[in-house]
């Protein structure tokens, strides 16, 4: 994905380091840009609007798609993540 890289190059130039687990702060990444587009979409930060908001939201973040259900979850293809010698590996 073009915004993972783009996020982990961004975190490298900024703390003079690669990232580790990587993924996790896409997470929140993508949480933020989610957030910040369902306020944009209500025109104001009110609570309730915002919340209302955040159901017709979909982004295409560093994570892949992003949105929010009826159920109020973020769908995500899971994988369980497993650290090995200080690197995250997928577990298949």
């Amino acid at each position: 994905n073009p915004k993972l890289v783009a996020l982990k190059e961004a975190y490298a130039k900024k703390y003079e380091k690669q990232p580790e687990l990587i993924e996790f702060n896409a997470l929140g990444y993508d949480g933020v840009l989610l957030l910040a587009q369902a306020i944009t979409q209500a025109g104001t930060t009110d609570s309730e609007k915002v919340r209302e908001a955040l159901f017709g939201v979909r982004i295409e973040g560093a994570t892949g798609p992003v949105w929010i259900n009826e159920k109020r979850a973020a769908p995500k293809y899971e994988q369980i993540f497993q650290v090995q010698n200080n690197t995250a590996v997928i577990l298949t």
